[in-house]
């Protein structure tokens, strides 16, 4: 049986990017969301939101369950997997970047740990409706009372939803909201941390 390039290419991606195909050292990319929609890196966003904005408080639900990886252990117990790489530091070359991803059911917390020693929440990916959490506010909500309740979306796609968050003046960063069946099957949030 001879295979299409396209479908070469689709075994070729799922065997890489597989979690089953990379050790605990390193994070699986399939863990968060891979497509970013094309507008965010191409167009400037007509609507940005501050930090006294609705999807603001949706952005700050980010620190839900904790700020350190003790505290998001003490909050939610053992993940099912963690993984741990270490990445070059672009402001301080000569430091490393500990990056921590702790896998529960259906929700994945990226940790940032610096040499300082501080720890940020880099990222945040939730799927999980029923987790004790203000996330339940937005899960599994329709997409027109979660547009009512933060307003109009800086992009929307037929699948996504898009908030900008302003950080002060230090820049802009997605607030994704994933629809399926026009309801909000998903959130990911991501940090200004590099």
């Amino acid at each position: 049986m001879r295979l299409s390039p396209s479908v070469k290419l689709l075994l070729i991606t799922f065997i890489i990017f597989h979690p089953l195909a990379l050790s605990n050292i390193a994070e699986p990319t399939s863990l968060f969301p891979f497509r970013l929609i094309g507008k965010w890196y191409q167009v400037a966003p007509l609507l940005e939101y501050d930090d006294k904005s609705k999807p603001y408080e949706l952005f700050k639900l980010l620190w839900t369950f904790g700020h350190s990886e003790a505290d998001i252990i003490n909050r939610l117990g053992k993940p099912t997997e963690r993984y741990v790489s270490n990445r070059d530091n672009r402001h301080e070359p000569n430091q490393k970047l500990q990056y921590i991803t702790l896998q529960y059911p259906n929700l994945v917390i990226e940790i940032l740990k610096t040499h300082h020693p501080k720890t940020f929440i880099n990222r945040l990916y939730i799927k999980n409706c029923d987790l004790d959490s203000g996330f339940k506010l937005f899960l599994c909500q329709p997409r027109i009372k979660i547009e009512e309740q933060l307003g109009k979306p800086s992009y929307k796609e037929f699948d996504e939803l898009v908030y900008v968050i302003k950080i002060g003046d230090v820049g802009e960063v997605p607030l994704r909201l994933i629809l399926k069946n026009d309801h909000i099957s998903e959130i990911y949030i991501r940090n200004l941390i590099d």
